[in-house]
């Protein structure tokens, strides 16, 4: 690392104008190239990317299909034709006896390459089935839906929870074959983006004819064609051709006898052009909120991913606690795509609202043990807070020609809160109680965020040379006005207990704007082998952030009007990253090989409001190694290498005293300077689905290099101080192996799993520095049983043992053992009854960190019955039989032990109707 401005170097200056006037004098010349008229017509073979030669090109009449011309191309695999009339209103026949006949097609240019599939090829890769339940289509998995028994008014995640490899979780999340599920698709488009659980339990399995199973392509290969061997795992649910025509959905609504409540509500229409959607979710029954639902209803952390500098950038340090109590959801949107009428292309508009309402309580037990001391604080917290958010959005699409396309991504959303906590503590050091708070929190939140994104793709006449560019803008601001209000007494073993009372009022205004360009290119070196792929981007971050605390006046009214100066600064603070990379790729059937360098330059530029400036050039030499092996089908194995630097965010390093809490003061350091990441991965997986049996491993070594940590001060009072410093040592180690795989004899599924962490940090408490190792391990196996139609069993056991060990003057160890227990059943009953009963059974033992054992059973039970002609179903269930249930957390890291107990949901009855519609006049049968 140096501290050397870049772009001040003349020799680099001259490479890069270099490499941009050959880039751009690419593009200049394809799009000549482009314009000309060419009356010759390339045919090759799909499989092997090399030239057919005398295959027969018949040119057709495309108004009554007579002949025009035709002819046989030669050796390169090209035929020229003369005297041609416009494209337009032509079609094409291309035939050759050792391969399969494509049918007739519309070419938009001559210089369009016409490709052909060897039939040898196709006997190799035809569709191996065993059974109609499950086939295979190179490497997508397909299920035939009907294949599998459901219950009645079965949704599509009773579907997934039944197709083998397939585990869906509690919330929602899915896995096939030991990998997370990143999308889920209806006929090919993405409706619900993330939230992919709004698809799975609302839709009708009745309505789906295929669940594909896709390793599909990254975004980067797709652009480019040149498969980088990155492949994410997405569910495509292929509807029935009779749910393609018309309208279906769905209403559910359900209430209990402790207020709770569901209602549900969808509609969709679809015909052969058209896909819309729209839904109303509302409830009170979770107890939790996941993370990437954070930023869809305004709360917490405002978070972009940057691929340059590998790491999540925020603008917002104010994070809203939501103790973990069970929120009111309101979540609804409405999609609407259309395709063009060419098919290149299409449009398509999405609107999401969502609200939060959180209204419960916590209690919270803290341990922190430093030097020769522990420090014990309880807290007893409530939390009141509503979040809501709209966002609206367009995607477009258009394949301008055979070689351009462009897509479009815009996107605004508008998102405010209030939120007010009030919390009574109490801390002990060692036995004596050295302060009792009484702490409350008043804010309100406005977020609005624009979201621009761009891409330009050129292909070239050359087969792999391609030139995209990308521009993107993004806006994130925050205006947060907060007030709290803080009474302390503080108990002193030798003098009297003194009292403090602190009255605040903090304005948070961030700004944060970004912009990024960039810009690959690819030249194909040999045939289709050898690539040599130079890629150019540059980002800039605009931070502003202006926190200036305020006072009343003795003895006056409540306004807020005297500023504190030290505790209030405005800061600006812009990270900008510029890069340059070279990159060859190697493909040869199976194997892809990456290697490269990226040379990169961050830039930290601070500046208060006096203009004091602080600016800080750091240029990095990033290589890179990537080997990927596909050594049978739907098998791979891939080793990674990867440096990437991540720059302090605006929280660490604004020179700003946090003091709203003045029993835990946080305080930013200026000189602070990017971390450096050394990533080492190894991952390997097969999958046999016709057998039912797959594998999933992995491996990763993470070094940290100049990592960022918190050093905490504890004052003899108890008052925490926190500040920011930088280590060297910090890695961490992770594995894991899932291998799932059915026993024929008797028909039973086993998912089986072990999960191995290691982590080595460093933090100081006291200027002691704390070093903590932590060991965990997680194995889990699952059976799935089938008992002809009338039973279904599936059993889950999960263990989770850790060891942690902090070593400083005062050693201190904790091993945590913790057991995790479920059994579900589903039972077919006369009469078209069907009950479902479930156990989830956490244990958590006893440990030298916390002494008391604990448990919770949660034991439930609903039966079910379709009525009026199967349309509606009426369910009427019992949550939590045994009345045990408690939402509690443990955890320990460094040399701090916590343990919070929050509400959760406790015995109910509920009643809940779900009725189920269609397009009766279309005769949609599913």
């Amino acid at each position: 690392m140096h501290h050397l401005g870049l772009y001040n170097n003349p020799f680099i200056n001259i490479a890069l104008k270099s490499i941009l006037s050959f880039v751009v004098f690419l593009s200049m010349s394809c799009s000549l190239v482009s314009g000309q008229h060419s009356r010759t017509l390339k045919v090759y073979d799909r499989f092997n990317n090399i030239p057919i030669s005398r295959a027969t090109c018949i040119v057709l009449n495309a108004t009554d299909s007579s002949m025009i011309l035709f002819g046989r191309t030669n050796t390169k695999g090209t035929i020229t034709f003369n005297n041609v009339p416009a494209m337009d209103s032509l079609i094409f026949l291309i035939l050759h006896h050792k391969y399969i006949e494509p049918g007739f097609a519309n070419l938009k240019s001559f210089k369009d390459t016409f490709y052909m599939f060897p039939k040898n090829k196709v006997l190799s890769e035809v569709n191996i089935k065993t059974n109609k339940a499950i086939t295979l289509s190179g490497d997508t998995i397909v299920y035939i839906a009907d294949s599998f028994k459901l219950k009645e008014n079965a949704s599509v995640e009773d579907l997934l929870k039944k197709l083998p490899g397939i585990q869906v979780s509690k919330d929602g999340t899915i896995k096939a074959h030991g990998e997370r599920v990143e999308k889920v698709l209806v006929d090919g488009d993405d409706f619900f983006g993330e939230n992919a659980s709004i698809a799975t339990k609302n839709l009708d399995a009745k309505m789906i004819d295929r669940v594909e199973i896709i390793d599909a392509q990254s975004k980067k290969s797709r652009t480019t064609g040149v498969d980088d061997g990155e492949k994410m795992k997405v569910i495509n649910l292929k509807l029935k051709e009779s749910a393609k025509k018309g309208f279906f959905g769905k209403l559910e609504g359900g209430v209990s006898n402790t207020k709770k409540y569901i209602a549900n509500g969808m509609i969709n229409y679809f015909t052969d052009k058209i896909k819309s959607s729209s839904y109303l979710l509302s409830d009170n029954m979770n107890n939790q909120i996941g993370w990437n639902e954070r930023n869809d209803f305004g709360v917490g952390n405002n978070w972009q991913y940057d691929d340059d500098l590998d790491v999540w950038l925020t603008n917002d340090g104010n994070f809203e606690n939501d103790l973990g109590v069970i929120p009111r959801k309101i979540q609804g949107g409405a999609f609407y795509s259309q395709k063009f009428n060419d098919k290149k292309g299409k449009i398509a508009a999405k609107y999401g609202y969502r609200n939060k309402n959180i209204n419960g309580t916590q209690i919270v037990n803290n341990k922190i043990i430093y030097e020769d001391k522990v420090q014990q604080t309880t807290q007893n917290n409530f939390v009141n807070a509503d979040n809501s958010s709209h966002a609206v959005g367009m995607e477009f699409e258009k394949q301008i020609d055979s070689f351009q396309t462009v897509k479009i991504n815009f996107q605004v959303n508008s998102a405010g809160s209030t939120y007010f906590s009030n919390s009574n503590s109490r801390a002990d050091l060692d036995t004596f109680k050295i302060n009792s708070n009484k702490f409350s929190t008043n804010s309100t939140t406005y977020r609005p965020t624009i979201d621009v994104d761009m891409n330009h793709e050129l292909k070239f006449e050359k087969q792999g040379r391609f030139l995209g560019t990308t521009l993107a803008y993004n806006m994130m601001n925050n205006d947060i006005e907060t007030t709290t209000n803080t009474n302390t007494v503080f108990f002193q073993s030798e003098n009297d207990s003194f009292f403090s009372n602190n009255d605040y009022l903090l304005n948070t205004r961030l700004r944060n704007n970004s912009i990024k360009a960039s810009m690959i290119y690819i030249e194909p070196l040999y045939q289709q082998n050898l690539f040599l792929e130079l890629g150019l981007s540059g980002l800039m971050n605009f931070y502003t952030s202006g926190k200036n605390t305020f006072t009343k006046p003795f003895n006056t009214s409540n306004d807020y009007t005297i500023r504190i100066d030290s505790l209030s600064n405005n800061y600006d603070y812009n990270v900008n990253a510029y890069s340059e990379y070279a990159k060859l790729i190697y493909k040869k059937k199976k194997i892809n090989v990456e290697i490269g360098v990226k040379l990169q330059e961050s830039l930290l530029n601070q500046q208060t409001l006096n203009r004091k400036e602080l600016k800080r050039d750091f240029i990095n030499v990033l290589p890179f190694f990537k080997f990927d092996w596909k050594y049978k089908r739907n098998s791979n194995f891939k080793f990674n290498f990867r440096t990437s630097i991540k720059p302090p965010t605006i929280d660490q390093i604004q020179p700003f005293t946090n003091n709203t809490n003045p029993m835990y003061i946080v305080e930013g350091n200026k000189d602070l300077i990017p971390s450096t990441n050394y990533i080492f991965s190894l991952r390997n997986h097969f999958n046999q689905p016709i057998k039912g049996t797959s594998l999933w491993s992995s491996a990763t070594v993470k070094f940290i290099q100049n990592d960022i940590v918190s050093s905490l001060n504890i004052a003899s009072n108890g008052i925490r101080r926190q500040n920011y410093i930088q280590t060297n040592g910090n890695y961490s180690i992770n594995g894991n192996i899932y291998y799932n795989f059915i026993v024929k004899s008797i028909d039973l599924e086993i998912n089986s799993g072990f999960n191995f962490n290691y982590t080595k940090s460093n933090s100081y408490t006291n200027g002691i520095e704390n070093l903590s190792k932590v060991y965990k391990y997680t194995p889990s196996i699952e059976f799935s049983k089938d008992f002809d139609s009338l039973v279904t069993i599936d059993l889950n056991f999960n263990l989770s043992y850790s060891i942690s060990a902090i070593n400083n003057n005062f050693l201190t160890k904790n091993n945590q053992l913790n057991y995790y227990i479920e059994l579900n059943n589903e039972w077919k009953l006369p009469l078209d009854f069907s009950l479902d009963a479930g156990l989830e059974w956490q244990i958590f033992t006893a440990s030298s960190s916390f002494s008391a054992p604990t448990s919770v059973a949660l034991l439930s039970a609903d039966i079910r019955r379709p009525i009026f002609n199967k349309t509606t179903e009426i369910k009427i269930g019992v949550y939590d039989i045994l009345n045990q249930n408690k939402a509690i957390n443990r955890s320990f890291w460094n040399n701090n032990i916590y343990e919070s107990v929050s509400d959760a949901l406790t015995r109910y009855v509920m009643v809940t109707l779900t009725y189920k519609f269609k397009n009766k006049e279309k005769k949609v049968e599913f």
